[in-house]
């Protein structure tokens, strides 16, 4: 019942195979904590006995990486509310606990065309999560929400970041957290839905208050997102996602043999 992805392998002489990929359940779900142990290899239709296999799972850090970046809406109506606290300490533990398996970057937008630094990509542990302080002294250049715009620099920001990686093979989030719709017009939403069916990433989204709509909110998240009615709920739905994100890393294993 569980669906394998193959994503890469590699070899070496004499007989050395390493295959990196995926586990899902059939509806979807990833699924991790699998041991060597867990497997059964196949070549040319035949089964390799395990005593000759010598099957092991690699630390998966040695030929990917994965990276996330938090987008925080702090426009006007964000900035100026009495909810920063909540958000700060939101992200706070969402940092802290992606960190563990990837690097992590916040970025904050409003109603301008850039999209402005919290903390970068680094390779620093626990850099993201030490800078994550600083969303309570943003003040906005544009009190307006530029959404779409936001979400397109977010994937240019992700694709700088990654390009400058030296490991084979990278894998980037964006998570989004909303108040509204978009009001600077900058970009338009089909754009946006272009830029997000155009790239690899995973895109999930979380939206507070009554003006975002369920609609603009499933199409920033693609693989998944949370409506919040209650601003109290804005920590759980923020934990939700994170071990929505944790669990789809863990689900890649590289298997060596």
């Amino acid at each position: 019942g569980l669906r394998l992805s193959m994503v890469d392998s590699a070899h070496r002489q004499p007989s050395n195979v390493a295959v990196y990929f995926t586990v899902d359940t059939a509806s979807g779900d990833p699924v991790a904590g699998l041991t060597a142990d867990d497997f059964r290899i196949y070549e040319d239709g035949s089964l390799v006995s395990v005593a000759e296999s010598r099957q092991t799972i690699v630390n998966p850090e040695l030929a990917a990486e994965h990276y996330t970046l938090l987008l925080v809406d702090m426009s006007g109506s964000v900035s100026e509310s009495d909810q920063v606290p909540l958000i700060e300490e939101a992200a706070t533990e969402f940092t802290s606990s992606l960190e563990a398996h990837q690097r992590v970057a916040v970025y904050a937008f409003d109603g301008s065309e850039d999209i402005h630094a919290i903390t970068r990509f680094t390779r620093s542990a626990g850099a993201a999560n030490a800078g994550v302080g600083r969303i309570s002294g943003f003040r906005p250049q544009d009190p307006s929400t530029n959404l779409h715009g936001a979400v397109v620099a977010a994937i240019g920001g992700l694709d700088d970041a990654i390009a400058r990686s030296d490991v084979p093979l990278r894998f980037g989030t964006v998570v989004v957290f909303t108040d509204g719709t978009d009001r600077a017009a900058r970009i338009t939403a089909d754009a946006m839905g272009e830029a997000i069916d155009d790239s690899a990433y995973d895109f999930f989204a979380i939206g507070v208050g009554d003006e975002i709509s369920e609609g603009v909110l499933s199409r920033v998240g693609r693989e998944g997102y949370v409506m919040v009615d209650d601003r109290t709920a804005i920590r759980a739905a923020f934990t939700e996602i994170s071990q929505r994100i944790i669990q789809m890393t863990q689900r890649y294993y590289l298997l060596s043999y």
